[in-house]
């Protein structure tokens, strides 16, 4: 599956210079073994990391949040 999506992302325009994969070796593994042919580079993303950096950042501006609407109710 993943090397025929890469087969047809290859071939079909704009020009590709690169390739992200996902950090799941069974589908990056095949697809980086062949993107050598089409001299394509392959990035591999830890998704999981990502998703979960922005999960924290988001919680901490909301905790943010709460704690200046709870000064702003006690200073009025």
């Amino acid at each position: 599956m993943s090397l025929d999506a890469l087969h047809h992302g290859v071939l079909s325009l704009p020009t590709k210079i690169a390739v992200i994969g996902s950090g799941c070796s069974v589908a990056t593994e095949p697809a980086a073994e062949i993107s050598h042919y089409y001299n394509l580079t392959q990035v591999i993303i830890k998704i999981k990391n990502y998703i979960i950096i922005i999960i924290i950042i988001i919680i901490i501006i909301i905790i943010i949040i709460i704690i200046i609407i709870i000064i702003i109710i006690i200073i009025t």
